[in-house]
């Protein structure tokens, strides 16, 4: 869903860019052509400017030159005039206009046209007569780019219009005053304003694919930032379950599991102190041990619950080093002799004396007291609890095995889930809170090992620990 949304985003910027672009592009293109349209507009005006000035004064004497020849179309008594031995001629605007455009450089061509022209030179061509008939209707110019003279041009043309002073030169009959008696197209290459959009359009498209790439850096960069602080959030919430779970358990322990044990050793010092002086020694004995149990079952209990709150801080220091295995063992049994000894079982320790083992020793140490208590308490009297150790595959082997009561495989599948830790009674009725299992696993875990369990129904269990070998 992520992903998609993402990807939904990255289009929806890159069509927005995109639309961009191309807005920017048509907006480029329509300024070329106002650009064109505007100096077209500007030539044709200077000329009919110029026409007027020359109208103004009937029309102006030049000295006939190769350039000036007569008007031959100009029926006018004072066409031609001699000063001494100087030969002057009239120009009229027509032919003035005319005079213009051969002196025109070849990137600027204007022609006067007409649909009926006197000159030959000045008949319309197909686009001049298509606009000459146009501006007849009612039209006031059209342009466009087209091919002429071989390369792309701007052409463009508007109406010349019958004004009072053209009559002077014109038959009234047949030209009259308001009416459209021909036209000037003016053309020039294009190719300048065409390089002018095309270096816009490369600049736009670069400007916009900065943009979009810049966009995209801010927006993953952001992304990423809050992906990040996503995790953060996830992990500070997993932490807070993780922290409520085990102020939870905590609570219930302390309620119940340690509650109960208590209350009973205090029941019974009370039964103990109410009858001292009528319990025979068999009683006494009894009531002893039933109360050394309890309190030795306590002490396992506070032993777990503060290790396991430890580890659920992160407050137990992981340092391991080299370790005599056998040594390690001993130390545990003699801790817990007296829970041992009560059930009359005994713990056979086949590891080799100088079996090395690196380790965190206060972690193993817990590991190997809760697997023996654990299989104390699932044991019958008089039976072994055997432990022993191997090297295999660059791995160090501990197993406990007992000769207890063992476990079906519903049992064995819940034994090291991720669910609430849970506890059996064992074979006399032992209590427990399931935390030795689960912290046993944990501090495996750390030492970057693994543990699992064997067992049958009635043929005892076999708990495996694997730990690297660091010897």
């Amino acid at each position: 869903m992520v992903r998609i949304q993402r990807l939904g985003i990255v289009m929806a910027w890159t069509l927005l860019l995109l639309a961009s672009g191309i807005w920017d592009g048509v907006s480029l293109c329509r300024n070329h052509r106002e650009l064109a349209l505007n100096k077209a507009r500007s030539i044709f005006g200077q000329i009919v400017i110029m026409r007027r000035w020359n109208t103004s004064y009937n029309g102006v004497y030049v000295p006939v030159t190769d350039q000036s020849q007569p008007n031959p179309y100009l029926k006018d008594p004072w066409r031609d005039l001699r000063i001494d031995t100087l030969e002057l001629t009239k120009i009229n605007p027509a032919y003035m206009t005319r005079q213009m455009s051969e002196l025109q450089e070849d990137d600027l061509h204007f022609h006067i046209t007409s649909l009926d022209p006197l000159r030959p030179e000045n008949r319309a061509d197909a686009w001049e007569s298509d606009a000459l008939t146009y501006f007849h209707q009612g039209g006031k110019e059209r342009y466009e780019e087209t091919g002429f003279r071989g390369c792309t041009q701007f052409r463009y043309m508007a109406p010349l219009y019958t004004e009072e002073r053209c009559l002077r030169c014109h038959d009234p009959a047949i030209k009259q005053v308001g009416k459209v008696h021909g036209g000037i197209s003016v053309s020039f290459p294009v190719d300048f304003y065409a390089g002018l959009t095309r270096r816009g359009i490369l600049r736009s498209v670069l400007l916009h694919l900065l943009v979009w790439l810049t966009g995209l850096t801010v927006y993953f960069a952001l992304n990423r930032r809050l992906l990040k602080s996503r995790a953060t959030i996830e992990r500070n919430r997993q932490e807070y379950l993780k922290a409520s779970h085990s102020k939870d358990k905590l609570f219930s322990i302390v309620a119940h599991d340690l509650r109960s044990p208590l209350a009973s050793a205090l029941q019974m010092s009370r039964l103990l102190q109410k009858d001292e002086g009528e319990l025979d020694q068999e009683h006494l004995n009894l009531y002893s041990r039933a109360v050394h149990d309890t309190i030795q079952q306590t002490d396992n209990l506070l032993t777990n619950l503060l290790n396991w709150t430890s580890a659920q801080l992160d407050r137990l220091k992981f340092e391991p080093r080299p370790l005599r295995l056998k040594a390690v063992c001993e130390d545990v049994v003699g801790n817990i002799w007296a829970f041992i000894h009560n059930k009359n079982i005994e713990v056979d320790c086949q590891v080799p004396e100088d079996f090395p083992v690196v380790a965190d020793e206060n972690m193993l140490k817990l590991i190997l007291r809760n697997l023996i208590i654990n299989a104390v308490k699932f044991s019958r009297p008089d039976t072994v609890i055997r432990i022993s150790a191997h090297r295999e595959d660059q791995k160090v082997h501990i197993a406990v095995a007992d000769q207890g009561e063992g476990m079906d495989e519903a049992t064995l599948d819940r034994l090291f889930g991720a669910g609430a830790a849970s506890s059996t009674p064992g074979t006399n009725q032992e209590q427990g809170t399931g935390l030795g299992l689960k912290i046993c696993r944990e501090f495996v875990e750390r030492h970057g090992g693994d543990i699992r369990a064997e067992s049958q129904p009635g043929k005892g269990s076999t708990f495996h620990i694997r730990l690297p070998d660091r010897a």
